[in-house]
């Protein structure tokens, strides 16, 4: 194991979650590399110190603040006030729409057509051509 592969297995290492073939391959490695075991320890005294360290609560409104200087960097693309047409489903924008087109389209279909009646030579009333009888019986 070089020093690279083994650095950057020191904080899975001492948190403790690092498998036991990598566990025994770094504790080998750093029986052999004072680097390694020095720069083990400085991460040891690092987080040490850091563990001690009290967390404060963000300020009040400290979210309302971050939008607001997105916002204002941004130029308002992101944060902005929410336009109605936003809230408002595309699915339902687009059913509506082919409703719309299919009854513009059935009132349009309904204009141009006329009523079937039929004509000379088609055997129907009003027809000039006698139906042909069927033969009788002998």
């Amino acid at each position: 194991m070089d020093h690279e592969a083994a650095q950057e297995l020191f904080s899975d290492y001492l948190e403790g979650t690092l498998a036991e073939a990598e566990r025994g391959q770094l504790a080998a490695h750093l029986e052999g590399c004072a680097d390694c075991r020095a720069e083990l320890e400085a991460l040891r005294q690092t987080l040490r110190s850091l563990s001690g360290l009290r967390t404060l609560p963000p300020p009040e409104n400290f979210t309302r603040k971050v939008e607001q200087r997105i916002a204002r960097r941004s130029r308002g693309r992101f944060f902005g006030q929410e336009r109605v047409l936003m809230r408002i489903p595309f699915e339902w924008i687009s059913f509506v729409i082919i409703i719309l087109m299919l009854a513009v389209y059935m009132i349009l279909l309904q204009g141009q057509v006329k009523k079937v009646r039929p004509g000379p030579g088609t055997g129907g009333p009003g027809s000039s051509m006698p139906i042909p009888k069927a033969p009788a019986k002998r």
